[in-house]
């Protein structure tokens, strides 16, 4: 079954991810659409569809979505989530080509901000650092 090309946002991001060697020497493969399974160990990645639009045209679809990707790495250090966050937007912004048998047109980052969370119960995990960056995937689409 092939993913709906909106779905294929999701594995785009894990496949550049996952293939950058530096982003891999922070996480590995650990970059989790939506929520990250509890006691996965840290630093790591977690994937979010935020929205999509759909642009028209005087006869229609274009064919062209723009998804908006939302990424939150989380990190034991400031020090470290912010190398993270380096390495995933020099992996990410500016991808242009084929992931995940999606092809893509453009990636933009539009938004980045720090944070920090309690996770668990502060006793079986520590609190995490966070970055939250947003980015948009103009994807082609079959219609």
């Amino acid at each position: 079954m092939s993913l709906d090309i909106i779905e294929s946002a999701i594995p785009v991001v894990y496949a550049r991810l996952t293939a950058d060697a530096t982003v891999a020497s922070f996480v590995g493969t650990r970059v989790f659409p939506v929520f990250a399974p509890t006691g996965t160990a840290m630093p790591l990645v977690v994937t979010q569809i935020n929205g999509i639009d759909r642009d028209q045209s005087l006869t229609g679809p274009i064919g062209r979505p723009v998804v908006t990707v939302g990424v939150v790495m989380y990190a034991a250090t400031y020090n470290e989530v912010r190398k993270l966050a380096r390495a995933v937007r020099r992996a990410l912004d500016g991808f242009v080509g084929t992931a995940a048998g999606a092809t893509v047109q453009r990636t933009t980052i539009t938004a980045e901000s720090d944070g920090f969370e309690p996770l668990g119960d502060g006793e079986t995990m520590p609190p995490a650092y966070t970055v939250t960056q947003s980015y948009d995937l103009r994807l082609v689409e079959s219609l």
